[in-house]
């Protein structure tokens, strides 16, 4: 280490033309790392959730129809976890699919009301289906997260 390097704190590759020290860049990205394992971490729970919601849905087909309340309710309360993605996956500069599955899980989540709504309707037969489609791309979406997050591959 020259007296140059030892007065700056940078090493000789930073005299190269990146002026930054590995304390700035290690401390640059620590926020993006915390957003990547957040990430991963709330779409797990949206995950979950969404099973969840499948399974109260079959307590009030095949229990008591008493239980389409819970199933309708339920969902508001994770339905928000899909802007907390959007943040966490702009912030943890996440590749573009983890990125924009929550835009599309958002419209995935709207088509649930629509087909919800029309009853007596082969268009409510969708209903199920896209219950499939929420739970893949959610999960899809963990994954590939989870692949960044742990250094498995690269953004």
């Amino acid at each position: 280490m020259d007296r140059e390097s030892a007065r700056t704190g940078r090493t000789g590759d930073d005299r190269t033309g990146d002026h930054r020290t590995r304390e700035t860049t290690t401390a640059r990205s620590r926020p993006v790392a915390w957003a990547r394992l957040g990430y991963v971490l709330v779409a797990a729970v949206f995950t979950c959730c969404v099973l969840a919601q499948t399974y109260l849905a079959g307590i009030a087909v095949f229990v008591d129809p008493a239980n389409w309340r819970l199933h309708a309710g339920f969902v508001h309360l994770f339905e928000p976890l899909l802007l907390v993605l959007l943040l966490l996956g702009l912030v943890g500069r996440l590749p573009r699919f983890p990125k924009l599955a929550p835009a599309g899980l958002f419209a995935l989540v709207s088509a649930q009301y629509a087909t919800a709504s029309m009853s007596d309707s082969l268009v409510a037969a969708v209903h199920p289906v896209n219950a499939v489609l929420i739970v893949l791309v959610s999960a899809l979406a963990t994954g590939r997260a989870w692949s960044v997050a742990s250094g498995s591959c690269d953004t």
